[in-house]
């Protein structure tokens, strides 16, 4: 005979500080010349990696997330030809610190005021987002368990074992908040606290 059993869902929910800033910036060029296209691009890949230099990093700091370099057309609704405007070379980079708000700033600002003429955005995360995890699954299983305590003593019966714990998925951590600049200036990025959370189903058996 199967025994009688309940299953709640927890969910646990954190405030966290972020310790990671991660500022990713673009460049771009667009020539007629292959060649000048390319160029232009690594002139302003160098004005940013100089930037960061200035305030005390390494310029190998500043890592490449993408290149591409792509033919650019227009269609002329004229005379229905398409016509080849030029090459549009790209250039993504990521430059992760340890958060440090005077530092973050200096950063931000060295990049906007280079000639790099760059789009920078900055967001934060965790660089361990383990712990976390685990603090959110506990928080989770807690709430699980007060919910189900609840409803057991207003049925008038009591919690057993538990039978089965289900957990959908991966617990993502994830911090979604940006802002993204492109004109110089001296930003003031002061990083808050964010909410992150996650739920569990838990089954116990129930005691007559």
């Amino acid at each position: 005979m199967r025994p009688n059993i309940i299953t709640v869902e927890g969910h646990g929910q954190l405030q966290i500080l972020p310790d990671l800033a991660v500022i990713r910036c673009a460049v771009s060029a667009l020539n007629r010349s292959y060649t000048e296209a390319n160029r232009e691009m690594n002139r302003r890949t160098e004005l940013l990696r100089q930037a960061v230099a200035d305030v005390g990093l390494e310029k190998a700091d500043l890592k490449t997330l993408d290149y591409a370099m792509t033919r650019q057309a227009r269609h002329d609704p004229n005379t229905l030809q398409t016509e080849f405007v030029g090459y549009q070379a790209h250039h993504s980079l990521e430059l992760r610190l340890a958060l440090d708000r005077e530092r973050l700033n200096r950063v931000m600002e060295a990049l906007l005021i280079s000639e790099a003429d760059a789009q920078v955005d900055v967001s934060f995360a965790l660089a361990d987002p383990e712990p976390v995890r685990a603090r959110l699954l506990t928080a989770a299983v807690e709430n699980a368990r007060q919910r189900a305590e609840i409803i057991a003593r207003a049925a008038g019966v009591r919690l057993g074992k538990i039978a089965n714990i289900m957990k959908h998925g991966i617990t993502e951590v994830r911090i979604q908040h940006s802002a993204r600049f492109y004109n110089p200036g001296a930003p003031n990025i002061e990083a808050g606290n964010f909410s992150v959370s996650d739920n569990v189903n838990v089954t116990w058996e129930i005691l007559e």
